[in-house]
């Protein structure tokens, strides 16, 4: 209903103000339009941080937990989780999902946002750009023309290559994931080689979820879910400063926002993180997607 009532007042403003503040306001409803459709996807879906998920987490000094005791002298006993969720092995009890349901689940939210909802968004910010920026119309046209001249569009193509690459073995992870039961933040599921003795009905070896240790272990992945997706993530927002000057701050601004917000919800409880991750994927996206026009523009020179 908000976005319906935006829509009225963009029409009515239109009527009023300059081209200028339509571009203006055509970016500002792709946006939202964009951050309304991810929030149904992440807020119902439960997409959650296991967007990167295809990636251990390389963190010095993850806390795991055994979950057993030795007892001085004694039989060795076995601390089970108190997560009603999860069973005496540490897994989730039920399943979310299938497999393959769960991979048609995540091709489907990411398609759309990779093919429908951050081109738009891109070529909005693009285009808003070009009107409201004194001389970036100009300044950009000449970039672009050098670039086509001197078949540098091959340089974004290639990274959007990667990028799209990168994206299925998201999926292909958390496909697996809802099958296996691993809960987060586990981004691997550890077993005792004991083949007889009491050791040999021990739990999964997981990562401590309570107290300060829990606090430390979530602090670290969402460190960690920075450092995954950062190579392409810098490369591609160089590409973009390279060719479109300011423009690149968006996304660069919004991803500082995301991940802040993200580290600092994260560290409090796994469903804090879901605010900031929002903001952090739409900055991603938002990159690629210029990245790929960028791509298109250069090397048909369109």
């Amino acid at each position: 209903s908000l976005f319906l009532i935006y829509i009225a007042l963009i029409f009515t403003v239109c009527t009023v103000y300059s081209r200028s503040c339509l571009f203006l306001l055509f970016s500002c409803t792709c946006l939202i339009s964009y951050l309304l459709s991810l929030s149904i996807f992440f807020f119902f879906f439960q997409a959650e941080d296991g967007i990167r998920d295809a990636q251990e987490s390389r963190g010095l000094g993850d806390v795991y937990k055994r979950q057993y005791q030795r007892r001085v002298r004694g039989p060795i006993s076995f601390a089970m989780t108190t997560d009603d969720r999860k069973d005496r092995t540490g897994l989730l009890a039920t399943a979310r999902n299938t497999e393959p349901d769960e991979r048609a689940h995540y091709f489907k939210m990411i398609g759309t946002l990779l093919a429908v909802q951050a081109p738009a968004c891109a070529l909005a910010v693009y285009f808003g750009a070009s009107f409201l920026l004194p001389g970036q119309s100009e300044m950009t046209a000449t970039k672009l023309a050098f670039a086509h001249a001197h078949q540098l569009g091959y340089v974004f193509l290639v990274w959007y290559i990667l990028f799209v690459t990168r994206i299925y073995l998201v999926v292909n992870a958390n496909g697996a994931r809802a099958a296996a039961r691993v809960d987060r933040p586990d981004q691997h599921v550890y077993q005792i080689k004991a083949t007889s003795g009491e050791l040999a009905e021990a739990p999964y070896v997981l990562m401590v979820e309570d107290g300060n240790a829990g606090r430390f272990n979530r602090a670290q992945r969402a460190a960690s879910n920075m450092d995954e997706a950062l190579p392409l993530f810098v490369s591609g927002l160089l590409m973009v400063a390279g060719m479109l000057g300011p423009v690149a701050l968006i996304p660069a601004l919004l991803a500082m926002y995301g991940r802040i917000k993200f580290a600092n919800g994260y560290k409090e409880s796994k469903s804090g993180r879901l605010g900031g991750f929002l903001p952090s994927v739409v900055a991603e996206h938002l990159s690629g997607a210029l990245v790929g026009m960028l791509a298109v523009k250069t090397l048909l020179n369109v």
